[in-house]
């Protein structure tokens, strides 16, 4: 994605004019990741969600570091999973959302005790689940987030 954004930002600069400092080049090529990333997720559960009837809902909050509400989301996936699947994908969700609200310094609350463990560690799953951590842990890699656990209470 790198290689793509300094390429393009050549060709803007060398046929339109247009100049745009480094900052903005691998913003733009992390934003660009999270957008590809967001479309192999997209297209791994639109294939498993035509095996099942149902639906699964993510719900997320954004809070300032006052903890005051900022925005709301909700995301409705057609299709079953797993429940640390459903958890795992929720954190993508989550991802993905801030990465294109631009947000920076994010900690990341989870009641997934097991989402955040395998988060923090060195895993070799080939899994429908392992799938969704590693593509957590590259947006992860390249962000100022973190995940934590926090009891399902403290989260509301």
């Amino acid at each position: 994605m790198v290689m793509w954004a300094l390429w393009k930002q050549r060709n803007d600069k060398l046929w339109n004019n247009v100049n745009i400092s480094e900052q903005q080049v691998v913003f733009h090529a992390l934003e660009s990741l999270c957008e590809w990333e967001y479309a192999q997720q997209q297209k791994m559960f639109e294939k498993s969600s035509s095996l099942f009837k149902g639906a699964i809902g993510i719900g997320m909050v954004l809070r300032d570091e006052y903890g005051l509400f900022r925005a709301g989301r909700t995301v409705l996936k057609s299709g079953l999973m797993a429940v640390k699947e459903g958890e795992a994908f929720g954190l993508f969700e989550a991802l993905l959302w801030v990465c294109n609200l631009r947000c920076q310094q994010v900690i990341f609350e989870l009641d997934s005790k097991e989402v955040v463990d395998v988060v923090g560690r060195a895993t070799l799953d080939f899994t429908k689940f392992g799938a969704i951590i590693r593509s957590c842990k590259q947006i992860l890699g390249m962000k100022e987030f973190s995940v934590q656990h926090v009891g399902r209470k403290l989260i509301w």
